[in-house]
């Protein structure tokens, strides 16, 4: 008669005994993890945020793509932690991008080089 396997394993060393049946994730995503990837997912988006505000004249495919990274801009930024990406400085930095690019993007132009301050800070 075949003798069946347990699926529980015990560690000697922590003195437990822990389920093994259920695959276990190689890389659990914490918080910091987390939050740091909407904080560089923002400065990726920044940046092409700055195109936007640097072209003379879009396209329509080009001002489509642009409403597009720019939503996705304002959701990463609610969602993002100040604390994370530098600090209130930085997050207002970012928020005047956000408003710059919405308001080229309505054909209202822009009020100031956003891009300029936004560079020196970093």
């Amino acid at each position: 008669m075949r003798r069946l396997h347990s699926t529980r394993r015990f560690d000697s060393r922590r003195k437990i005994a822990y389920n093994t049946s259920k695959p276990t994730p190689t890389h659990i995503m914490s918080n910091t993890d987390s939050a740091l990837a909407k904080v560089q997912n923002l400065y990726m988006l920044q940046a092409q945020l700055w195109n936007v505000l640097d072209a003379k004249n879009l396209s329509p495919n080009a001002r489509e793509e642009a409403k597009k990274n720019l939503k996705e801009f304002s959701s990463l930024l609610r969602a993002a932690d100040w604390r994370v990406m530098g600090g209130e400085d930085v997050y207002s930095a970012l928020k005047e991008v956000q408003t710059e690019v919405a308001r080229k993007l309505n054909g209202r132009g822009t009020i100031s080089g956003v891009r300029g301050k936004v560079a020196q800070r970093h």
